[in-house]
């Protein structure tokens, strides 16, 4: 009989930037929702100089077809809206206004196209 894999908490780092001091922990927790894997993302940061003050934040993806399991998390289509939201808004501001947002601007518009074309693909190959 093969062993389950048991599944463990991953650290996630790739958004830390090298020496500042305000970089938030991300840790992805394993679960199971609606008998399918998936992972619980807690955000947290604790504040020097200021005990017991702590940012938590847990974040839920969608498992499932919402028509199925119902809306139960957020997408990352979602997410990526909340983004460009946000960066196009800095854009906005003369002062927050640069190149790198603009980029990041573009990038996120690409990501969110191509998560279009794989619901639309998956939608048509239900029909």
């Amino acid at each position: 009989m093969p062993m389950e894999k048991v599944r463990e908490i991953e650290m996630i780092d790739s958004h830390h930037v090298k020496g500042y001091a305000f970089n938030i922990e991300i840790s992805a927790v394993p679960v199971d929702r609606y008998g399918m894997a998936s992972y619980t993302y807690n955000l947290t940061k604790s504040y020097d100089g200021k005990p017991g003050y702590q940012f938590i934040k847990d974040l839920n993806f969608q498992i499932g077809d919402p028509k199925i399991f119902g809306v139960n998390g957020v997408t990352n289509e979602a997410l990526l809206a909340i983004m460009i939201h946000r960066l196009q808004g800095f854009q906005n501001n003369p002062t927050a206004n640069c190149s790198e947002n603009q980029e990041a601007i573009n990038h996120m518009e690409l990501a969110m196209e191509a998560l279009y074309s794989r619901t639309r693909r998956i939608q048509a190959s239900k029909q």
